[in-house]
């Protein structure tokens, strides 16, 4: 499916499926060498993922794919910057869904977390990518960089295995 194919209740699971893929991957690393900035919230990102995909009807989720080596904080960084980042386009795709499909709230839990402010989120994770860069090493930057650019990566081909690119 290219960019601009209008979303279907289809489209939207295979987006929750690809993602799903990706966080349940990277997650646990992120939350482990984060745990100062990673936001303690009642259900992770993978749970939410789950759950949004039980309240279409979808149980069958596709297996994690195989991830970047978090090993640092300067790598967990560079992963969270493109979760953490995509939560801002997730708002606008949220808003979309609600009025093109009439989704629920209890479906959309991913890209419209129950009790999280997605601004305030962004800029106190901005204020912490800050602070790394401030004091990064060119080697810490490169780690960085390279997490976030193999996170990208899986999303893609998280993508392309459901179709959607």
């Amino acid at each position: 499916m290219p960019p601009g194919t209008p979303w279907t209740r289809e489209r939207y699971r295979r987006f929750l499926r690809g993602t799903l893929a990706v966080v349940a991957a990277l997650e646990p690393a992120i939350l482990e060498l984060l745990a100062d900035v990673a936001p303690i919230e009642s259900l992770s990102r993978a749970q939410r993922l789950r759950a949004d995909l039980r309240a279409l009807g979808d149980t069958n989720a596709d297996p994690p794919l195989a991830a970047p080596v978090l090993d640092d904080r300067a790598a967990a960084l560079g992963a969270a910057y493109v979760l953490e980042g995509s939560m801002l386009g997730g708002q606008h795709v949220a808003q979309v869904l609600a009025r093109e499909l009439s989704l629920a709230d209890a479906a959309m839990t991913y890209l419209r977390p129950p009790g999280v402010h997605i601004g305030p989120r962004w800029k106190a994770f901005a204020a912490a990518l800050d602070a790394f860069g401030a004091r990064a090493t060119a080697a810490e930057w490169s780690a960085a960089e390279a997490a976030a650019a193999a996170t990208f990566e899986i999303f893609a081909a998280a993508f392309r295995r459901e179709g959607l690119i």
